[in-house]
């Protein structure tokens, strides 16, 4: 049994970057995902409840063991230090024993990279 984790830029990257593979190893393998900010600055403040709540009912149809989002406070990875998203990052990297790890392929998205 693998013991898979997904990062994601934003909510909803996760499900189309690894959706497909998230549903055809759910019954097989343990899957992780961790949101690195809930929303993007084009999104209202309100979109961020509406934001989470889609993807609790996703992971939940996609059998996501756990999930975790990293940023709070401002939502917006372009605005975040550096050091300290990384430093976040391998927290919960080394939180677990993962076997696979999935992170976004760069893209035109200036707060993907």
């Amino acid at each position: 049994m693998a013991r898979i984790l997904i990062i994601a830029p934003h909510a909803d990257d996760e499900i189309i970057g690894c959706g497909g593979m998230m549903a055809k190893r759910k019954d097989t393998d343990d899957v992780y995902v961790c949101i690195v900010a809930l929303t993007n600055r084009h999104q209202a403040e309100e979109d961020a409840t509406v934001r989470k709540l889609e993807m609790d009912k996703a992971h939940s149809l996609l059998g996501v063991q756990d999930s975790c989002i990293l940023t709070h406070e401002s939502g917006y990875l372009d605005l975040e230090p550096m050091y300290e998203l990384v430093g976040h990052l391998e927290e919960v990297i080394r939180a677990e024993d993962f076997t696979e790890i999935y992170i976004p392929a760069r893209c035109h998205m200036h707060d993907h990279s």
